[in-house]
């Protein structure tokens, strides 16, 4: 895979975050989705799960082709968790978002999964949020507290192993 950090660029999500646009540039996202994918493989699901929006859906989209299970959109209606697509069968889930989803939005997916029978065995993301917890990641960004100019020295590993280094854009 490319550098994740540049992929992640072309989609504009950079380590000080951004907003994802899956739209940008699809070969980016079909690629980002195609790594998570791959994290994701071994973790026995069959439903993933997005958080309404189009970026949300398009991401959500590559990453359940890619592992050939059905993909669940769900909305938050004044606190009422809803989904906008049909029920979908499942008993393992992962919520797909761009950047590690608010701690409320993963409570409110997993409650209303629950009530449908499905478990939210873990989040997926692109980018990690320092302080969220956070199942599987391609990319972190660095704590809010951080020098200016690092980043993660090993994507995609636990936070708590995280390691910062100097971002030089040119090191290959």
């Amino acid at each position: 895979m490319d550098d994740v950090w540049a992929l992640l660029a072309r989609v504009r999500l950079t380590q000080t975050g951004g907003s994802f646009d899956a739209l940008a540039d699809p070969a980016a996202t079909d690629t980002l989705a195609a790594a998570l994918a791959e994290r994701l493989q071994a973790s026995g699901l069959d439903l993933v799960v997005v958080w309404e929006g189009l970026n949300s859906a398009i991401l959500g989209y590559a990453v359940g082709r890619r592992l050939g299970v059905p993909i669940a959109v769900l909305t938050d209606d004044e606190g009422l968790v809803t989904s906008a697509t049909p029920a979908r069968p499942g008993q393992r889930a992962a919520l797909v978002a761009a950047v590690s989803p608010d701690a409320s939005i993963a409570r409110m997916a997993a409650g209303y999964l629950a009530s449908q029978g499905t478990s939210l065995a873990t989040t997926a993301t692109l980018l990690g949020r320092p302080g969220e917890p956070v199942g599987v990641t391609l990319a972190d960004l660095p704590p809010a507290d951080a020098p200016p100019g690092l980043q993660r020295s090993e994507p995609g590993q636990s936070p708590s192993a995280t390691l910062w280094q100097p971002h030089r854009p040119d090191a290959r």
